[in-house]
């Protein structure tokens, strides 16, 4: 069975928080299942986190064992075999599935390419950042 974990950048600190995603109204949430006991009251470990960062588990791990988020940024060896016309890719989530958007293609002036990770087996991925804290990774040179 897959396992099924988002992450998200908290609110109040901007520290990414890993568990259950949960929407309350105009909220957002990260439930991490662990108790938090204070005094006589019992409550589940909760962060607000901000929307826009929530992200979730691919159910894939990159060649160190990270496990690989959406928005994370991603090397692999593609981007060697293509002659460096591809610098990076974000993982991304489109058309129900898991996959890499080629965000920057350097004969084709920035074209972007969605790949399901089910079209490139036998590749290895290495997280290399994401796009909310290594944006510079993305940067034309």
């Amino acid at each position: 069975m897959r396992e099924i974990l988002f992450r998200g950048k908290q609110v109040d600190n901007g520290e990414w928080v890993y568990g259950f995603y949960v929407r309350i109204g105009k909220s957002h949430f990260i439930f991490t299942g662990k108790l938090k006991i204070v005094g006589l009251n019992v409550d589940f470990e909760c962060y607000e986190v901000i929307p826009d960062t929530v992200g979730q588990f691919t159910g894939l791990t990159d060649k160190n064992g990270k496990k690989i988020f959406e928005s994370d940024i991603v090397k692999t060896q593609l981007n060697a075999c293509l002659l460096k016309m591809i610098d990076y890719t974000v993982v991304s989530f489109d058309g129900g599935a898991f996959g890499l958007l080629w965000k920057r293609c350097g004969l084709s002036g920035g074209v972007e390419q969605f790949t399901a990770f089910t079209s490139i087996c036998n590749t290895e991925y290495e997280v290399v950042g994401n796009i909310y804290d290594n944006p510079e990774l993305l940067e034309a040179d």
